[in-house]
């Protein structure tokens, strides 16, 4: 195994090149962006967000698809930007679908967006386990107190990545 030498020119101490890690877990990931360049309304009755652009080369559309690889574990993070063309304020809330099932698991984000304002939703969650080789389609449920809401173009971004199990 090589070595190199760290500091002075003559120095006596040298340390052995770190070895690299063998056989690593490789895991899965996708993002998206979207929605397209024209703004889309968000009913009260729930409005699923249409990604514009889906990193694996998915087709776009409302579903991120994801297989996990080794874990099973997903951490899902993002944002979505909506703007209120309304004169008052009104609530959003943003829900987690897989496979177009609503999860149970902790993530009813709401906001209140100003009159003739933007807000932003914050997405951070970890679903329950998901079976490694099967895909799944992840999807994000809009639904506005009033109508009036609409989701900013190109503004918003979902990113999906697996993450290791806690082995403590």
């Amino acid at each position: 195994m090589g070595e190199f030498r760290i500091g002075r020119t003559f120095a006596r101490h040298s340390y052995p090149d770190t070895p690299r890690r063998v056989n690593a877990a490789s895991f899965a990931r996708n993002a998206a962006i979207g929605p397209d360049t024209s703004p889309v309304d968000i009913s009260d009755a729930g409005t699923q967000l249409p990604w514009l652009l889906i990193e694996s080369g998915a087709v776009a559309g409302v579903n991120v698809p994801i297989t996990p690889r080794a874990t099973g574990r997903m951490l899902i993070t993002g944002e979505i930007s909506i703007a209120n063309t309304a004169e008052g304020a009104l609530d959003v809330q943003a829900q987690i679908q897989v496979d177009g099932s609503t999860q149970t698991f902790p993530l009813l984000e709401k906001i209140t967006v100003p009159a003739g304002g933007f807000g932003v939703i914050p997405i951070v969650a970890v679903p329950p386990l998901m079976t490694v080789g099967t895909t799944k389609n992840i999807s994000i449920l809009l639904t506005a107190s009033a109508e009036g809401l609409q989701l900013s173009p190109e503004s918003s971004e979902i990113n999906i990545q697996e993450v290791p199990l806690a082995t403590g």
